[in-house]
C-alpha cells in the first residue's frame, strides 16, 4: 500500500470519484450548472468527501485484493504487459491470421 504505484492508482480512483460526486451534486438540483451562481463551496465539499471515501475504500481493498493495487480484485501478481500501439496492432494481426487458418 505504501508504494508509488498504489498511491497513483488510489489517486486516480479518488479523482474520478470526486468528479462524479460533484456532478451528482449538481444533477440533484435543477440539473443545470451555472458557473456564476453555482455553490462552489458545497460542490467542493461533496467532491472532497467523495475523494476521502474513495481513499478509505482503496485502503480497505488491500485487505482482500492485491497489496500492490488499490483494487479489490487480487490479480495474483499478474500484470498486463505495457505495449506500444504498434505492438498491440501486430499482436491483433497475428491473432487474426491464426483465426483464418
Amino acid at each position: 500500500m505504501w508504494t508509488r504505484q498504489w498511491w497513483k492508482d488510489a489517486t486516480e480512483r479518488a479523482a474520478k470519484t470526486a468528479a462524479q460526486a460533484a456532478l451528482a451534486f449538481w444533477a440533484v438540483g435543477d440539473g443545470l450548472l451555472n458557473a456564476w451562481t453555482a455553490d462552489w463551496q458545497a460542490a467542493g465539499g461533496v467532491a472532497a468527501g467523495g475523494a476521502v471515501l474513495s481513499y478509505l475504500t482503496s485502503m480497505a481493498s488491500t485487505l482482500k485484493g492485491s497489496r500492490a493495487s488499490a483494487s479489490l480484485v487480487d490479480t495474483g501478481g499478474f500484470e498486463l504487459p505495457h505495449l506500444s500501439a504498434d505492438e498491440l496492432l501486430e499482436l491483433a494481426r497475428k491473432a487474426e491470421q491464426r483465426e483464418t487458418r
